[in-house]
């Protein structure tokens, strides 16, 4: 029998978000399953072993590295919760933000789609360029969080 997934509105629960990020490597191979596949690759934020390696998800679901100045990279979020709420469990669809989540956990949601097409680092000359820290990708997601949800 296959588990029933619920969808639920933003304005039914109360989501108290912590961060908005990208996932790990380890984070999406332990996630992997309960991840639904898209037809667009997207980073991941671990860094590669050469400097100028990130990890990206393709969409024949497996993980592979590559420069960080490629332009067609995806953004798909992810948004982890202060805490947990007893309204969402795992592989509940979200709707939030004017996007489809999928929980991975009571506390982890992943966005259903890639949201923008960005290089990690334009600037692969930059000490540190396979940083998430220091990225042109997590400016650009600060700024969506800060647009969509106040953070």
């Amino acid at each position: 029998m296959q588990a029933v997934k619920r969808t639920i509105t933003e304005q039914a629960i109360d989501l108290n978000i912590k961060e908005v990020t990208l996932l790990t490597k380890e984070q999406y191979e332990q996630y992997k399953e309960k991840i639904p596949p898209i037809e667009d690759w997207y980073w991941l934020k671990t860094p590669g072993e050469y400097m100028l390696d990130v990890a990206f998800v393709y969409k024949d679901g497996n993980v592979y590295f590559f420069d960080v100045n490629h332009s067609s990279g995806g953004l798909r979020p992810v948004f982890e919760l202060t805490e947990a709420t007893e309204n969402l469990a795992a592989e509940d669809i979200v709707k939030f933000a004017g996007y489809d989540w999928t929980m991975l956990t009571d506390k982890i949601g992943i966005c259903n789609e890639v949201i923008d097409q960005i290089a990690f680092n334009e600037d692969w000359l930059k000490e540190n360029a396979n940083s998430y820290e220091d990225s042109d990708i997590k400016s650009r997601l600060d700024k969506w969080a800060k647009d969509n949800i106040g953070e």
